[in-house]
């Protein structure tokens, strides 16, 4: 029986190394793509739908390998959202049918889900990032579809949300300062990148064609940012006892996580007329 357990740990660690590595080289090709695509480079498109390709695989993957989750919404409802969104960004780029109705359903979809972080979490301040993000991404269903809305609705919401994230951060991290100075330093670390990254909201507002339509450097620094974020944040989630002792926080990090996940797949719509 210890030899089936040892076993039994082998190849569970095989399997996260050999996930880790297949995250890692599907993140690199993604980042191939976007320095293509910023930089006008031919080949963009292609390179660009094969690490999307690749990223709904791994998705998929994901899901039979939890379908017995004893969490089902988290394990497996959000990663399939994912997959939806994923497939109509894919379809987009290579003007496929039923594009629009794939990217619709996946943000009126995660519009829900991140109104159902924001009201888990309702008792804490950093409740009102995930709700204007859902607003936001419903709001962004209309700009897609073409519908008539309130004038700067979106606009309004990005812009709170891109002025709040890294007050909220830096807030909560002097609260937990005393009781928790690990989460409270890498908070601080998460607030401080956020003023970074917020510029691509602004750039989004300001530049009709989006952040492509300024410096190629400058656009694929964003991406570098987002994707720095996104690691912090995986890092701050494996902190000790983080989702025991500290149970809102682990719940908005894991959204926030998702939140810059799409910011980075939205840029592959940006000015894709050269792909």
């Amino acid at each position: 029986s210890i030899i089936n357990v040892k076993l039994a740990i082998v190849n569970q660690t095989s399997s996260i190394m050999l996930r880790n590595v297949s995250y890692a080289l599907v993140s690199s090709i993604m980042l191939i793509g976007f320095l293509f695509k910023f930089m006008h480079w031919p080949g963009a498109g292609p390179t660009l739908a094969v690490s999307l390709a690749a990223m709904v695989v791994l998705l998929i993957e994901y899901i039979i390998d939890k379908r017995k989750s004893k969490s089902p919404v988290q394990n497996i409802l959000y990663p399939l959202l994912g997959v939806v969104l994923i497939l109509g960004i894919l379809f987009k780029i290579m003007n496929w049918p039923t594009a629009n109705v794939l990217i619709s359903i996946s943000l009126v979809s995660m519009s829900v889900a991140f109104f159902a972080c924001a009201y888990n979490i309702r008792k804490s301040i950093l409740a009102i990032l995930p709700m204007l993000i859902g607003i936001s991404l419903f709001l962004s269903l209309f700009k897609i579809m073409h519908w008539p809305m309130l004038p700067y609705a979106f606009n309004t919401s990005l812009i709170s949300f891109s002025i709040l994230l890294p007050i909220v951060l830096f807030v909560r991290g002097i609260q937990l300062k005393p009781t928790a100075p690990d989460l409270s330093r890498h908070l601080f670390i998460l607030g401080g990148l956020t003023i970074f990254s917020s510029s691509s909201d602004y750039y989004n507002i300001f530049y009709p064609k989006g952040i492509a339509s300024a410096e190629p450097m400058a656009s694929i620094l964003l991406i570098l940012i987002l994707v720095i974020l996104i690691l912090v944040i995986k890092k701050i989630l494996q902190l000790e006892n983080l989702k025991e002792r500290f149970r809102n926080e682990y719940l908005f990090l894991q959204c926030l996580g998702v939140i810059f996940t799409i910011a980075v797949l939205f840029q592959v719509l940006v000015d894709k007329s050269y792909i």
